[in-house]
């Protein structure tokens, strides 16, 4: 009788992931959720300062994203009063976490309520069972899909849209050729400890030269 195929050694003992026989990956490491709050109505102890909804945006590759919005926006109904948007792309190293993750949950939903601003956070495929540039091609989707959807709550953002990217990817000149002409603002984050940090860097100044008004912010400190 043969025996039910026991899954291989973790990558490294920090990931804590295992590699299964299918192909697939066990993450040992499970971090906290937070579900969406969509309903106005839904608190009856206290009033929440924003709301948020899932929305799905392939269901193929089971890509969606997580929009926040201040609860003021929905007493204003007015369309001259726009609000900026932001598009968060949540941390984990392209091979962890999720946009419900409760540390990128709370991060956005702060953002929305401090900056009154809309919030739109990507559930992303991961590596290494979608390695890059897979992450890379479902961010690329969900900026086409905010440009050109009619949910209600990204309508309510900026006509034209402010695209603050953190964590964006280095896709190339031409990628930032693109952005540039679009007009969107860029803020790239970063810090000692993220593999990413030097990456990140040449991608700021390439993005610099190529007309993409970028703000950064690249710590050498020890990242917690």
């Amino acid at each position: 009788m043969s025996e039910t195929p026991k899954p291989s050694v973790s990558y490294n003992d920090s990931l804590k992931m295992v590699h299964n026989p299918d192909g697939s990956v066990t993450r040992l490491t499970l971090f906290p959720i937070t579900s969406a709050s969509p309903n106005p109505d839904q608190y009856t102890t206290h009033t929440s300062p924003f709301l948020s909804k899932d929305i799905t945006i392939n269901t193929q590759k089971n890509i969606w994203v997580r929009v926040f919005l201040p609860r003021q926006a929905l007493e204003n109904n007015t369309t001259t009063s726009k609000l900026p948007l932001i598009v968060y792309f949540h941390g984990g190293g392209f091979i962890t976490c999720s946009a419900n993750t409760s540390v990128f949950h709370d991060l956005c939903s702060g953002m929305a309520t401090d900056l009154s601003a809309v919030v739109v956070s990507l559930e992303y495929r991961l590596a290494p069972e979608y390695r890059l540039p897979a992450a890379y091609d479902d961010a690329e989707e969900a900026l086409h899909w905010i440009k050109s959807t009619d949910e209600p709550w990204v309508t309510k953002a900026l006509t034209v849209t402010m695209s603050i990217a953190i964590r964006w990817w280095r896709k190339g000149a031409e990628q930032c050729e693109k952005i540039g002409r679009l007009g969107w603002k860029v803020l790239v984050t970063g810090c000692d400890g993220d593999l990413l940090l030097d990456r990140q860097k040449e991608w700021v100044e390439m993005a610099k030269k190529k007309g993409v008004a970028v703000d950064s912010s690249l710590l050498r400190e020890v990242f917690m």
